[in-house]
């Protein structure tokens, strides 16, 4: 429930350009490496691993953007099927990255359009709000960057880019 309160309290402020940050320089893949313990505990039971790579550093609010990989980690769980999902950190040309990948079934066409926006879940959902994309979203936009979704050759993904 705190969650749920969080997730609704982090889009509104979003929403209407309120959402603040604690901008510091961090290293984007040591935080991944130490939230690893943490995300393997959501993923394991339900028959995911976990795979990370990519150092990077970057300019971010670290509690903001744990926040944002947590939301996508929690969808993939979710909705893939179980297998090895990735996580990805990347900082070139003055832009930083953190990507979550997997090779479950990805987006229907239908819902790629909206998947951002609130309260908004696939026919398939296995539960949850309907927040955490938007929250991803409401986070990346709030660093100055956006989300987008990807799919290429059986690999889906969601990719969360902002300036450093």
């Amino acid at each position: 429930m705190t969650r749920l309160v969080e997730d609704l309290r982090s889009v509104s402020l979003a929403g209407s350009g309120q959402l603040e940050l604690l901008l510091i320089e961090v290293d984007l893949s040591s935080e991944v490496v130490d939230m690893a313990p943490t995300l393997t505990l959501m993923l394991e039971p339900v028959g995911f691993s976990l795979k990370l790579d990519h150092p990077c550093t970057a300019r971010a609010d670290i509690g903001r953007i744990r926040q944002a990989i947590l939301a996508l980690v929690d969808n993939a769980s979710r909705h893939a099927d179980p297998c090895v999902l990735t996580i990805s950190t990347s900082g070139v040309n003055g832009e930083a990255s953190i990507t979550v990948a997997d090779a479950g079934l990805g987006l229907p066409h239908d819902l790629e359009r909206d998947a951002f926006s609130q309260f908004v879940r696939g026919t398939q959902s296995q539960g949850g709000s309907g927040l955490g994309l938007a929250v991803v979203r409401g986070i990346a936009r709030a660093h100055g960057g956006d989300v987008h979704y990807e799919a290429d050759s059986g690999v889906f993904a969601f990719v969360m880019k902002w300036p450093t």
